[in-house]
């Protein structure tokens, strides 16, 4: 049974690509909704994490067809937090199942490797995970969390919502919320996310993230728009690599393969090569050994 895709979310102008809803997003869930009894997306009780929700369109109409799902939830830095809870609170009034999903900040700079070796919070010198990571500022703590009020204050703003107003009274769910969860904790049956490298933060640092938040039995679901920015795409696919990741395209059960794009080299081969968007998987090296995002 085809999903209904009938959440509704509202764009906003942020300081991120998130306060819109791009059209990967639309791509990952035709994807996830053909390939809902393959993947075992229909099963109960699963885990699943959104990375860099955006709008939340995706994570809301993934959750709203996931209503058995034990736990789901979005993650965005947090100057786009406000208009997140924003979105996932619209859906909830309107009566969509999504009272099993969560939202909360990700910073991706806590999976580099001195956050590993502990640190002590020292995750601004993470090669490629600076100062300008998602969820964080890179300065100490009582900066960080100023700069983080100032930005969930804007995005507040941004999405409309009053940050002066009173806190209006939370809910027992809301309540269960105000702690964020610890992710590398989680067991997580599903981690997905869609058009997250558009510049050397998320080339860099987004298969780190990866290769912290899943385990073996993960399924790791990555919606990419191909030849948009080549020399990114290579150093993600050599992070990948050195992170002991790989990934490989995967389109619907019964549907022919698509078209061989032009392969990932600089410069080019090809002066404008087609930007199809596209669905991959990525593993663990030792389940699947070629590179396949060329």
């Amino acid at each position: 049974m085809a999903w209904v895709l009938d959440a509704e979310v509202e764009s906003t102008p942020l300081s991120t690509t998130g306060g819109h809803t791009w059209e990967a997003a639309r791509r990952l869930a035709a994807y996830l909704s053909a390939a809902a009894g393959e993947l075992g997306l229909r099963r109960p009780g699963l885990r699943l994490l959104e990375l860099g929700s955006g709008t939340g369109w995706l994570g809301a109409n993934v959750a709203r067809n996931m209503p058995e799902a034990a736990l789901v939830v979005l993650t965005e830095q947090p100057d786009g937090l406000a208009h997140l809870r924003r979105n996932v609170a619209l859906n909830s009034a309107r009566g969509l199942p999504v009272g099993h999903v969560r939202v909360q900040s990700c910073d991706w700079r806590a999976y580099g490797p001195e956050a590993a070796a502990g640190s002590g919070g020292k995750q601004d010198s993470v090669a490629g995970c600076g100062s300008s990571a998602a969820g964080g500022s890179g300065d100490g703590p009582a900066a960080a969390e100023g700069k983080a009020a100032a930005a969930a204050a804007a995005g507040a703003a941004a999405a409309g919502v009053d940050p002066a107003a009173p806190a209006p009274a939370l809910t027992s769910a809301e309540e269960q919320q105000k702690e964020e969860l610890d992710l590398a904790a989680v067991p997580w049956d599903f981690i997905i996310g869609s058009d997250l490298i558009y510049n050397e933060i998320g080339s860099r640092c987004l298969p780190r993230v990866l290769a912290a938040l899943a385990r073996p039995q993960t399924q790791v679901l990555y919606c990419h728009t191909k030849h948009r920015f080549d020399l990114l795409d290579m150093e993600f696919l050599e992070q990948l690599e050195a992170c002991g990741l790989c990934c490989e395209e995967v389109w619907e059960p019964g549907v022919p393969p698509p078209p061989q794009s032009p392969p990932l080299r600089f410069p080019p081969t090809d002066l404008f090569p087609e930007q199809r968007i596209a669905v991959y998987r990525i593993t663990q090296r030792q389940q699947q050994p070629e590179q396949q995002m060329a």
